[in-house]
């Protein structure tokens, strides 16, 4: 919009973003997305006035409005923010970095696009253990002689083995 006629018609100017910060939270865990974090001001609009619209959704998780989940093109307003409506929650992969860009609107005039950066904390997830279906026969002392095979052992923070590095399975 032409400022010289947002001028004109009265408005002081666009809305402006107060506070961008980055929102850590745990791995498949959730995170308020708080007034502290994300903030536009605008002295001529109030915080019902203040539109966010998110126009690059997050990749790893939900933004989430009164627990329901928001994509490109949704809109929350600054008051969703500073009543605590306004969350992020992690899918639980291992993807430890994420974002949603937004542009806010006060009705007439809008901000350039934004990004709001979310970093995830790791945990280290319990390996996962598929067996084979029904019982495992072992019918000889000699473990060459009883192979078991159909089990899985998965572990996400395990990916690669360096030279030299052993891993185990215990089983009890």
């Amino acid at each position: 919009a032409d400022p010289s006629v947002a001028a004109a018609a009265g408005y002081a100017g666009a809305p402006k973003t107060g506070a961008n910060q980055v929102l850590t939270v745990v791995e498949g865990a959730t995170g308020d997305i708080t007034s502290s974090l994300l903030q536009a001001v605008d002295s001529d609009n109030d915080t019902l006035q203040r539109q966010y619209r998110i126009t690059t959704a997050t990749a790893f998780g939900s933004v989430n409005l009164n627990g329901v989940p928001q994509g490109v093109g949704s809109t929350f307003t600054q008051k969703d923010s500073d009543d605590g409506k306004l969350t992020y929650v992690h899918n639980g992969s291992e993807n430890f970095a994420d974002h949603f860009d937004f542009v806010v609107s006060d009705g007439v005039l809008a901000t350039p696009s934004s990004r709001f950066d979310i970093l995830v904390t790791p945990t280290n997830d319990a390996p996962t253990v598929v067996a084979p279906a029904g019982p495992v026969n072992i019918d000889s002392a000699a473990g060459a002689n009883n192979p078991v095979g159909a089990f899985v052992v998965a572990d996400a923070e395990l990916t690669t083995l360096s030279p030299g590095e052993t891993d185990f399975v215990q089983v009890t």
